[in-house]
């Protein structure tokens, strides 16, 4: 039936498909960066519960915290970044900027001592915080690849993919924590390795570039879109101010017949000719 052709997996592999090279890497870093971040959080919470003594109430303000944070940070990055680069980033540069916080944190998680992980955990959260940034330009980068007749069942792909990192991140990382009651804190090697392999396919896979500014920024203003897109409409202003002082030909309160309106620099050289033609007539009548 027509469901099929609608089903979101089938979505996903037609995506790929359509753009194999390109499209590939991007959700493979999607779907490594993504879950990596949440296998993190996951594998700390249990690390928190059995060696740090956490309850109920500290994972609590962790929880909301990290939401918290990460929500401010997606409101504020990226205008802060416009104004500091003079331009507006890529959202290519801007998703592969917000996983460099992230592998900062896991890598320090698992470098300190036991004794420092607690204060660096809660001192470091926004960097752990700054991954969400990420997500409205990975959601731009996909709806870009799309036409605009087929938004739709992007946006539906786009969350399928958001959801496919909380079924697998959570048991994988309870299974391996349990095998690392030993070392505990190779936990955090885990999503540092996601995460840097996500990173790695966002700088060479998709495109080998530099970090920042590496695409034609986008036009973020109506007004700056219509400037750059229409460049004759500068011309046009400038006409309409030239002409705003304008006034009818032919008598009318309406305007000349054929609608057109007279310039006030033609107007006053009409005027002058006008007067010189009176004056002649006044000289040859003399």
């Amino acid at each position: 039936g027509g469901w099929v052709h609608s089903f979101t997996p089938l979505l996903l592999l037609r995506l790929v498909s359509e753009r194999r090279g390109q499209l590939l890497g991007l959700v493979l870093a999607f779907l490594l960066a993504t879950g990596g971040v949440q296998a993190g959080v996951q594998g700390f919470v249990l690390y928190a519960q059995r060696y740090l003594g956490w309850g109920q109430d500290m994972l609590g303000l962790f929880s909301a915290l990290f939401s918290a944070l990460g929500a401010t940070l997606i409101l504020f990055v990226h205008p802060i970044a416009c104004r500091l680069l003079g331009s507006a980033p890529s959202d290519l540069s801007m998703v592969r900027a917000s996983y460099l916080p992230p592998l900062a944190y896991f890598a320090a998680l698992a470098a300190l001592p036991t004794a420092a992980t607690e204060a660096a955990a809660l001192g470091g959260l926004p960097l752990l915080a700054a991954g969400a940034c990420a997500l409205p330009h990975f959601r731009a980068l996909f709806s870009d690849s799309r036409p605009a007749q087929a938004q739709g069942e992007q946006m539906a792909v786009v969350a399928a993919l958001e959801s496919l990192p909380m079924l697998y991140a959570t048991p994988l990382v309870s299974l391996a924590f349990e095998r690392l009651l030993d070392a505990p804190r190779l936990i955090f090697l885990l999503p540092l390795g996601t995460v840097g392999a996500a990173i790695l396919l966002l700088l060479a896979a998709v495109r080998p570039a530099a970090l920042l500014l590496d695409e034609p920024p986008r036009q973020r203003w109506p007004s700056q879109a219509v400037l750059v897109r229409a460049p004759d409409l500068a011309r046009r202003l400038t006409d309409s101010v030239v002409c705003n002082a304008a006034e009818p030909e032919g008598g009318s309160a309406y305007g000349s017949p054929d609608g057109r309106l007279k310039p006030r620099a033609a107007r006053e050289t009409a005027a002058s000719r006008e007067a010189e033609a009176a004056e002649q007539e006044d000289c040859l009548g003399a």
